[in-house]
């Protein structure tokens, strides 16, 4: 069923509803969506900035992790694919100005899957490829007396673990999405090795 409104009861309401009185607003709309906008803006830049900070006091870690993560993108994990130490070392010998401690480590859970020269901070770097698991774990390997001290410890970018420890005449430094504590065990074997 429908029912008509009384004639005059628009006109009433309308009356009742002019004297009122509203509320005074503080802030115009307008400004608040500026204030806002200005916030968040500010927040974006912020954060970008604290990135960049970061990034700027370690480019070796800026380096170490982009190859790490470029090597997994590319299918670039090796350029030297062999589980053998003895051929994987000497190809080190031609192709990089250091002599990289290569073990195979297949025993320990940690099986060499190869090596690669890389490009980090200016220099060409021997990096020795292992696997645990399903996982790829680069290990850079750095001249201790350029000693990247951005690098020693733990720290994690991007997603991926960084485990860094000096060893004699060079800093290793291992990149992965394994767990740290799998890559201490890893840094653990390599330093122990003769």
């Amino acid at each position: 069923t429908r029912h008509t409104a009384h004639s005059g009861l628009a006109e009433r309401l309308s009356a009742r509803l002019e004297s009122v009185p509203r509320p005074a607003r503080r802030f115009p709309p307008r400004a608040i969506a500026a204030s806002l906008g200005a916030i968040g803006i500010a927040g974006v830049i912020t954060l970008f900035a604290a990135d960049r900070g970061a990034d700027a006091s370690a480019p070796l870690l800026r380096d170490v992790v982009n190859a790490h993560g470029r090597s997994l993108m590319e299918g670039r994990l090796t350029d030297i694919a062999a589980s053998d130490q003895h051929v994987v070392k000497p190809w080190f010998g031609t192709r990089v100005p250091l002599s990289p401690p290569v073990l195979d480590l297949t025993t320990e859970g940690f099986p060499l899957v190869g090596g690669r020269a890389d490009f980090i901070d200016g220099q060409v770097v021997p990096v020795i490829v292992y696997r645990h698991r399903l996982h790829a774990i680069n290990v850079f390997v750095f001249a201790a007396d350029r000693l990247p001290a951005a690098l020693l410890g733990h720290q994690q970018r991007h997603g991926f673990n960084i485990v860094g420890w000096r060893q004699g005449d060079f800093v290793l430094v291992a990149a992965s999405d394994l767990n740290v504590a799998d890559l201490d065990r890893l840094a653990g074997h390599i330093s122990a090795a003769p």
